[in-house]
């Protein structure tokens, strides 16, 4: 938590590069801000409710099915980009 604060209290002094505003977006922070105390609430929940070994079984299937999801949805992007590519010329 220190190392945190710390890198936090760094950026704010910071200035994007390019634009006239501050590193940190404080608009964006504040709309992750209520899903990440909703994930925070739910995962506390599934940890008290269910064994050790289930949680550990419920991540994997998470991780693997996200990896799925992810690869299937890059897959159907480059196969849309070369049909449409393909169709122009």
């Amino acid at each position: 938590m220190g190392a945190a604060g710390a890198t936090v209290y760094y950026n704010l002094r910071l200035r994007h590069p390019t634009l006239d505003m501050p590193i940190i977006d404080y608009d964006l922070a504040l709309l992750f801000q209520p899903m990440l105390m909703l994930g925070i609430s739910i995962g506390v929940a599934f940890n008290v409710m269910f064994a050790d070994w289930m949680v550990t079984v419920l991540l994997i299937i998470l991780f693997i099915g996200k990896a799925n999801i992810e690869g299937s949805i890059f897959t159907l992007i480059n196969l849309h980009d070369r049909f449409h590519f393909r169709k122009k010329n």
